[in-house]
């Protein structure tokens, strides 16, 4: 018996990667408004996205990452 696969799996975990990093980069704008670039830490912007520092770095290499990553 092998293991049942979900043929939208992939596609569904991409699509909550890229909410997530687009849930990241909505809070570092916001944050980035705020205190501007050089006063904000990384940890602002993950408790303004509600998420973990790692998984920040899951995402994004740097804070820098981040803002050069806002369309």
């Amino acid at each position: 018996m092998g293991k049942k696969t979900n043929s939208n799996g992939p596609k569904k975990e991409r699509k909550q990667n890229i909410q997530k990093a687009i849930n990241i980069m909505e809070g570092a704008l916001d944050v980035f408004g705020e205190k501007g670039y050089e006063s904000t830490t990384i940890s602002d912007i993950c408790r303004a996205a509600k998420i973990s520092d790692a998984t920040l770095y899951e995402y994004f290499s740097s804070k820098e990452d981040v803002l050069f990553s806002i369309p």
